[in-house]
């Protein structure tokens, strides 16, 4: 996890401070795993949702991971410094089913 600040250039999406997490995912399966049935949220100290940025320097999964690979994204969210301790992050796979959660000052 780090900080920065995200500067934006996709119009709707805000720009300002941010947290950045990079995940690793190991699909450990004997199947593809399609990316998209992969849920990142972020809760703030207050249980708010902080948004979501596909800016700089967030970067996706590629669509299908296949059996026994792993691959790499780093996730942004704007979150603002006052709202960071604690924060949750959550990571569901396949239908809302949670993998995993993480929660601390960040």
């Amino acid at each position: 996890m780090a900080s920065t600040k995200v500067t934006t250039t996709v119009p709707g999406e805000g720009s300002g401070p941010a947290l950045v997490f990079t995940l690793q995912l190991h699909n450990e399966t004997s199947a593809d795993y399609r990316s998209a049935a992969l849920e990142v949220s972020l809760a703030d100290s207050k249980g708010g949702a902080a948004a979501q940025s596909t800016s700089a320097p967030a970067t996706t999964f590629p669509e299908v991971i296949a059996a026994g690979d792993q691959a790499t994204a780093q996730v942004v969210f704007l979150i603002a410094a006052d709202r960071r301790d604690p924060v949750t992050l959550h990571v569901s796979v396949a239908g809302g089913t949670q993998a995993a959660e993480f929660s601390g000052k960040a």
